[in-house]
């Protein structure tokens, strides 16, 4: 399990993360919860159904085969955060479209 306070502006670090469940076992991001703290700030303002949205695009479009990630919108401490849900990778490896299999080595 892995948690962000939000996506980092740098989305690479974000798809590094979704990758590196597809290839192995899995696993969930939960976005709005801070990582080293573990408090829930949750997403703010934002609409979670529009940034739900965002963030299955950017994983579809980036992530090479293609993936649906399965996001889930919850409430923790009343606050809203996002769970990312990541299955184990039916047609591995997995990488990033414009970093190709290069990346591969840096995530095992």
């Amino acid at each position: 399990m892995e948690f962000k306070r939000e996506i980092p502006s740098r989305h690479e670090k974000f798809l590094k993360d979704i990758i590196a469940f597809l290839n192995s076992i899995g696993g969930k991001v939960i976005l709005g919860i801070e990582d080293e703290t573990c408090i829930v700030y949750g997403i703010g303002e934002q609409s979670p159904f529009k940034l739900s949205d965002a963030i299955s695009t950017m994983i579809s479009d980036a992530c090479i085969p293609q993936i649906e990630p399965d996001i889930t919108i919850k409430t923790i401490e009343d606050k809203t955060v996002l769970e990312i849900d990541v299955a184990p990778g039916k047609f591995r490896p997995y990488f990033i479209a414009n970093k190709g299999k290069k990346l591969l080595h840096i995530l095992e």
